[in-house]
């Protein structure tokens, strides 16, 4: 399943939540905390920055509408996980 790491109330974050939605993806949402998120963040990715997507062991930081793109087609042509 794919995990959103975020800051809550970022609309950064929120374009996240809806192309996720509008591609009908599974996804769990991680919520961080301003300012201690940047070390939590870092072990995880090459940035500091939210919006942060993890897909197994595949950590996403690129343009999340042609990311989104990608992984629905994965799984229609794979099928759901």
């Amino acid at each position: 399943m794919i995990s959103l790491y975020q800051l809550a109330g970022s609309h950064y974050c929120e374009k996240v939540h809806w192309a996720l939605d509008y591609k009908k993806l599974p996804y769990t949402t991680i919520n961080l905390i301003p300012g201690p998120h940047v070390k939590r963040i870092k072990r995880i990715a090459k940035t500091s920055q939210v919006p942060v997507l993890i897909d197994g062991n595949t950590v996403e930081q690129r343009p999340f509408y042609r990311w989104a793109r990608d992984v629905h087609r994965h799984y229609r042509n794979n099928g759901a996980k």
